[in-house]
């Protein structure tokens, strides 16, 4: 089982983002400042020979790459690198929507952050397939009481919460296997995270993600994906051949 740990980002901190791909892995390291904003202080890339179509083929090839993309970012930032957020894609990702409910049951009937890290536990007791795991689980809306509609819950008051979430699955191979390579090169998981969410986290301006903004990823596997803000939802829009590039 793969390494997981709890953080808490400060200023100064230094965050790192690994990206494992068909063709090449790449590292990238970054500074917390002020405001919770990142500054890009160091990037790394080394060619991949381990993975063939999302799939892990050769351990020891790319546990050999993720260090030397690691190891190329720590050398530029001058900062070491213990942790990563490693972002995860491919043909094994699939999605589905889920419906959670809970009782408030405070006698102030005033919903806490408590409150909602429940209902959205609640929402991921879903039947998947054995072979795969939910990689995330991401609120589209709440309802208080029957008041659908309602983005931001915390601090108001009712007595039943319930929730819309968009759930992400990937096949636990592929999860355990990138997670034993990312841990035999030495190095913490922050966090597992879907590419394409990630990509639109740092591409779309807040403004953008209250349109029906999206983002895409082309990658060297031809798979395209899709996550619009919006809607709050991940969607394959594509799988293009070697003859479509």
């Amino acid at each position: 089982m793969h390494i997981v740990r709890e953080i808490i980002v400060n200023q100064n901190d230094v965050i790192a983002g690994l990206d494992i791909g068909t063709t090449k892995i790449c590292c990238v390291a970054a500074e917390v400042g002020e405001n919770n904003d990142v500054r890009i202080i160091g990037m790394g890339t080394c060619a991949s020979h381990g993975i063939i179509s999302g799939v892990v083929v050769d351990i020891d090839s790319t546990v050999e790459a993720i260090r030397t993309a690691v190891s190329l970012a720590s050398q530029q930032s001058g900062k070491e690198i213990t942790s990563v957020y490693a972002g995860v894609t491919g043909k094994h990702i699939s999605s589905v929507n889920s419906r959670g409910v809970i009782a408030i049951t405070h006698p102030s009937r005033e919903i806490t952050e408590e409150d909602v890290d429940r209902v959205t536990d609640a929402s991921r007791l879903i039947v998947i397939p054995p072979d795969q795991m939910i990689l995330s689980a991401i609120p589209r809306s709440f309802s208080i009481d029957g008041q659908s509609g309602i983005k931001h819950p915390l601090g108001m008051s009712g007595s039943r919460l319930e929730v819309e979430t968009h759930i992400i699955t990937a096949s636990r191979t592929f999860i355990d296997n990138i997670g034993k390579c990312i841990q035999k090169a030495g190095l913490y998981i922050d966090e597992m995270i879907l590419q394409p969410l990630a990509t639109a986290e740092s591409v779309l301006l807040p403004g953008e993600k209250t349109l029906a903004s999206a983002s895409s990823i082309l990658a060297a596997e031809r798979v395209t994906w899709r996550f619009s803000y919006k809607e709050k939802s991940t969607i394959p829009q594509s799988y293009l051949s070697p003859d479509n590039t």
